[in-house]
């Protein structure tokens, strides 16, 4: 074993005993969350909410249970995996930081091992976000398909670029001040691209509605949402490569900027 696989090998146990209280508690979280959508859908089925199957929106319904249980599901798993922040949080609190300026640890170790929890924490929040739909599909008969997994990169790539632009700030702090003021930088970074995707939405169900709130189709709306996933398709997964190799040369440059 190398010195540097070794010093990555300790680096990666001291970051998973600093996060594995926030994993656990996020996994234990989801899995209760998982198992109340397939509670209510089995009560739905064969339960005392059966009787629902006889209305005539019972259709909609079904679909409604299906794709709210699948994605609700997904973006928690998004936000547990992918999100966390205690590490850091940690660090600049206990006065490690200071502390390991003095240790043979660079800016490439400390970045390295961010982004193999990072890649681990979004191949979790995928198998996780999959688990659950295949077990909504067979409760309910709904079709488990691929546009299903390209909606789910969707939300990863929205947190992935969460990340990469928290990371990016965050990196440059030296202390819970410095992180705070990266903390604000990044959220009116995210806030300003959420103002900008609820302005499209707003106008393209004011196109949808026209003058009649009544006219209104809600499939209409699912509609042309597939349209723009279906354009952006082919380019979702390889987002989901590029940010994180963006994030990490941001991450890497604002490590050794502070540690200059």
């Amino acid at each position: 074993m190398t010195k540097l696989t070794a010093k990555l090998k300790s680096l990666l146990y001291r970051e998973w005993l600093l996060s594995r209280k926030y994993y656990g508690t996020g996994f234990l979280m989801l899995v209760l969350f998982m198992a109340l959508f397939w509670l209510l859908r089995l009560s739905v089925s064969v339960g005392n909410l059966s009787v629902i199957q006889e209305s005539d929106d019972w259709e909609l319904f079904n679909k409604f249970i299906y794709y709210f249980a699948v994605y609700m599901v997904e973006f928690g798993a998004a936000i547990s995996f992918i999100s966390g922040d205690s590490v850091t949080k940690s660090d600049l609190t206990s006065g490690w930081l200071r502390y390991s300026f003095g240790l043979p640890i660079t800016p490439l170790n400390r970045t390295a091992v961010q982004y193999i929890f990072l890649a681990g924490g979004v191949a979790t929040a995928l198998l996780t976000g999959i688990l659950n739909a295949l077990v909504m599909s067979a409760m309910s008969g709904i079709p488990f398909t691929g546009g299903t997994v390209l909606n789910f990169f969707i939300i990863i790539d929205i947190m992935l670029f969460s990340d990469t632009v928290r990371r990016a700030f965050a990196s440059r702090a030296r202390d819970m001040s410095g992180y705070k003021k990266c903390d604000f930088a990044s959220l009116a970074v995210l806030m300003a691209v959420c103002l900008v995707l609820v302005r499209i939405a707003v106008v393209k169900v004011s196109e949808l509605a026209g003058t009649d709130p009544e006219e209104f189709d809600p499939a209409a709306l699912f509609e042309s949402i597939s349209d723009y996933r279906d354009i952006a398709a082919p380019w979702l997964i390889p987002i989901a490569i590029v940010l994180p190799a963006i994030g990490f040369v941001l991450t890497l440059k604002g490590y050794e900027r502070r540690e200059k």
